[in-house]
């Protein structure tokens, strides 16, 4: 049931599956399963999580670190004590990887709802000194 809900997330997705009809609406098959679906999606992003490369993994861990997202690139920039153009290409693969996406100009969010506490709790903070 599992991996079946993971292969009908990646199906309605419309970064993976952007020509599937309705993509990005709930099938009638999992109606009121909203904490499967937020299980199966954090799921999925562990495993994307797992093949980023550590100035990637450190990126959305300072996103998680601000808290709930939307969340300005000049505020993650600051917490990694980097300038917004050194962390600009780290933020472009993270939402070509499907990782983030922009809901506005220089804004951040998780693809995924409660990714931010799931890397809380995975992966402590630390920053450049």
């Amino acid at each position: 049931m599992f991996l079946v809900t993971i292969l009908t997330l990646l199906y309605m997705d419309p970064r993976t599956n952007p020509y599937s009809p309705g993509a990005g609406t709930r099938p009638p098959e999992l109606a009121g399963r909203d904490e499967i679906i937020e299980r199966a999606a954090i799921a999925l992003d562990r495993f994307r999580f797992d093949r980023l490369t550590p100035g990637e993994k450190k990126y959305l861990r300072a996103m998680a670190e601000l808290g709930r997202s939307p969340h300005r690139s000049g505020d993650i920039a600051h917490l990694l004590r980097e300038e917004v153009q050194r962390v600009a290409p780290i933020r472009s693969t993270l939402i070509n990887k499907g990782m983030l996406y922009s809901p506005a100009h220089g804004d951040n969010s998780f693809t995924v709802p409660l990714f931010d506490e799931y890397l809380k709790r995975v992966m402590p903070f630390e920053f450049n000194g």
